[in-house]
Parts: structure tokens; C-alpha cells; sequence
């Protein structure tokens, strides 16, 4: 134990008073981000053009899943998940995630052949399934709200298909509502309080944030809360690149991505 509140002193002391230079493109409407779940825009794939990171379990009938063109390199744009019905029957497309405990939100966007269905089910740490769709063969989007949830969780795009039926999936994506946040204690006394970002984060501190909540917990078993969305409360707060101040970030300018330029003090915070 003393060891992680020493390691954790490092964190309020490195951490609240630095800032990374990250891509500060902003992140497109349409852009899937590239976290919580892996390949949820099925952009890579591993052998026989399967996508990578799901496989595809089969409860009724014969079914084969394929990324959607073929492609030719190891990583393509975005793309889909195609899966083929040989034989009448049922099945998913399954990944499992270790999630922060707390409120999520999953969606998936599907077509194929007529006479399909499909829906969206999680597994695991909760069990909760979407309403069942009739596939068409325009897109639509299925959307699973999960009140709560936390640890290894099964996520589930799921299809029923005649034989000869196409069913595809593409565009999973699984986004926070609200995580369950506490203070996390450190050496001499004091706490962690929260995470701060800036008003309209990139996509590189967004992830930054969702790294550094992941350890944080990992070494301590707390989660440490986004201002705006979680709760958070009196104590350090760290602030995540764009939400630090203007020095800081001209420290930064021209210097490699990965450089990092310390304050001169660390400032408390409460609300």
C-alpha cells in the first residue's frame, strides 16, 4: 500500500502539473473513437479477413463472418463486419471489455438481407439485451442503454438469418454517461480529486483521460472522475493538456509529441 500512495504522490505532482502535446485535430462526428472497445469501425483485421478483436459464436445454424471489402493490408478504412448464413440459425459477434464501473451506452448501426434480425446484448457483468430489429437493407442504429455496469463485460452485436442471408454490422461503439468517481488519497494527506478537461477535448485527451482513469484504478481500486460528466470532488486536480494554461501549452510548441513541460506550482481545487 505504501508503495501505490508513493506512486500516486508522483501522479499529483507529474501529472496535475504537466501537459503532453496531443493531435489537436478535432473529432469528426463521424469518427468512431478508437477506445473502449477495439476495432469497433472493423478498419483491422487477422487471418481469413476476420476482423480483429471479435470472433463470431454460433448457437443455431452455419454462419461465417468476413470484413467487409476484403481488404489488402492489415489495416483499412473504416469498414464493416459481414456474416454470411449458410444455414438457418442464430449467433453474435462477441468482444470482451473491462469496464470502469458505471453507466454506459452501446450502439451498433446494421443492415442485410430481408428476413433477418438483430439486436444488441451485453453479458457478464450485467445482462441486458435491445429490442430485436427487422433487418432492411438500409442502415439503422441499434442503441443498448446500460444503467450499470463494471468489470469484464461481454458485448454482444447479435443475428438471426435464413440460410442465404447476409447480416452487417459496423460502427460499434460503446460510450461513458457516467462512471462512479471517488477521492483518491496520496502521500501526506492530501487527494486526488478529479480530471479536468478542456471544453471541446481532442480525441488524443480524450483517450488520455481515459488511460489515466483506467490506471488510476488498476493501482488503487478508485476512479478518479471527469469534471462535466462524472462526479468530482475537493483536492488536486489534474488537468488534461487544453483544460492547463496557456504557458504551459507554448512551453510545448515545436517540441516532439511526446515532450512534457512542468509548471511552476500545483494548484488546489473545489467547487
Amino acid at each position: 500500500m505504501n508503495d501505490r500512495r508513493i506512486i500516486l504522490n508522483c501522479i499529483a505532482i507529474a501529472m496535475v502539473a504537466i501537459c503532453l502535446i496531443v493531435d489537436v485535430t478535432e473529432l469528426a462526428a463521424d469518427e468512431l473513437p478508437k477506445w473502449t472497445l477495439m476495432n469497433g469501425d472493423f478498419s483491422t483485421y487477422q487471418g481469413w479477413a476476420q476482423p480483429a478483436g471479435w470472433s463470431l459464436a454460433i448457437e443455431a445454424g452455419k454462419h461465417t463472418v468476413t470484413v467487409d471489402p476484403v481488404p489488402r493490408q492489415p489495416t483499412q478504412p473504416p469498414s464493416l463486419a459481414a456474416v454470411s448464413s449458410q444455414v438457418t440459425g442464430q449467433g453474435y459477434l462477441r468482444q470482451t471489455v473491462r469496464l470502469l464501473d458505471g453507466a454506459w451506452r452501446l450502439h451498433v448501426e446494421v443492415s442485410g438481407s430481408k428476413g433477418a434480425r438483430a439486436q444488441l446484448e451485453v453479458s457478464r457483468s450485467v445482462s441486458r439485451q435491445s429490442k430485436q430489429v427487422a433487418v432492411i437493407s438500409r442502415w439503422q442504429r441499434l442503441t443498448l442503454s446500460i444503467p450499470r455496469a463494471g468489470g469484464d463485460t461481454g458485448i454482444h452485436p447479435r443475428l438471426y438469418s435464413p440460410a442465404g442471408g447476409t447480416v452487417k454490422f459496423r460502427r460499434v461503439r460503446l460510450d461513458v454517461v457516467r462512471l462512479k468517481s471517488e477521492p483518491v488519497p496520496i502521500e501526506g494527506g492530501g487527494v486526488l480529486g478529479g480530471l479536468v478537461l478542456a471544453t471541446k477535448p481532442t480525441p488524443a485527451e480524450r483517450f488520455a483521460a481515459c488511460e489515466l482513469q483506467r490506471f488510476v484504478h488498476q493501482m488503487t481500486g478508485k476512479t478518479l472522475g471527469i469534471k462535466g460528466r462524472d462526479e468530482v470532488f475537493d483536492g488536486y486536480r489534474i488537468n488534461i493538456c487544453g483544460a492547463t494554461t496557456p504557458a504551459v501549452i507554448d512551453k510545448l510548441k515545436g517540441r516532439p509529441t511526446d515532450a512534457y513541460a512542468p509548471t511552476d506550482k500545483i494548484d488546489r481545487a473545489s467547487d
